[in-house]
């Protein structure tokens, strides 16, 4: 198992975090490892953005990973390929698959998954102390795809959703922000079906900060399509 604690009242380290593809390129030596996986593993993330509480945290279950031709000794096109499986906030079933060419220069990458079933206000133990606002309602299904490189990413994502409430908090992170709210009630959807389609679909840009992980930009990738889609 893998515990992260990330305190972001600290400062960031300001060097460049490079994406995987560069840093297999980079490696001073020739590696090729055909297959590598991992079996039953488990992640916990713990983040905290405020001053006044210890933060939330999110988990990753029963995880699996598969990953194939983990090598810089390979000629282009033959991709790297990771595929994952796993339970999130401890029901949810996530599957992933993400490729990349470790020989291309732009560092380009194809990141696609399907999330089941999430109640939404199984994520409120990360993102009500965070970012003071929770979440009610059910996730019904979830796919994105995105397809990006060392700059930007383009995110296509698609989802069904019903009975969605977002409330706004005040800064103590109990009290409802009655303003703030209302306000979010007008502008977010609270089902997915539109037009007789109970799926709602969007696309989006997202730029990449370099000093940040690449897990921060498949987050930012994710989220920036995720308002395009529910506004």
């Amino acid at each position: 198992s893998l515990e992260i604690y990330r305190d972001k009242l600290v400062a960031d380290d300001p060097k460049i975090k490079p994406l995987y593809s560069k840093m297999l390129r980079d490696l001073p030596f020739e590696l090729t490892v055909d297959s590598l996986k991992i079996s039953d593993a488990k992640i916990i993330y713990e983040e905290r953005e405020k001053q006044e509480n210890t933060g939330g945290s999110i988990n990753f279950k029963n995880m699996n990973v598969a990953i194939s031709n983990v090598s810089n000794t390979y000629d282009s096109p033959k991709n790297t390929n990771i595929k994952i499986t796993a339970d999130f906030m401890d029901k949810t079933p996530i599957s992933a698959e993400w490729t990349f060419d470790v020989q291309n220069k732009n560092d380009q990458f194809i990141f696609k998954a399907e999330v089941g079933p999430l109640a939404a206000n199984r994520m409120n133990n990360f993102i009500q102390p965070n970012l003071k606002v929770k979440l009610e309602g059910h996730i019904n299904k979830t796919y994105f795809t995105i397809d990006g490189n060392n700059k930007i990413s383009k995110t296509d994502l698609k989802i069904n959703y019903s009975d969605f409430k977002i409330t706004v908090l005040q800064k103590d992170g109990k009290k409802k922000n009655e303003f703030l709210s209302a306000i979010t009630d007008l502008f977010i959807s609270k089902n997915s079906k539109k037009d007789g389609d109970y799926y709602r679909e969007g696309t989006a840009q997202a730029t990449r900060d370099k000093t940040k992980s690449v897990f921060n930009f498949l987050w930012i990738s994710v989220k920036n399509a995720l308002i395009k889609t529910m506004l």
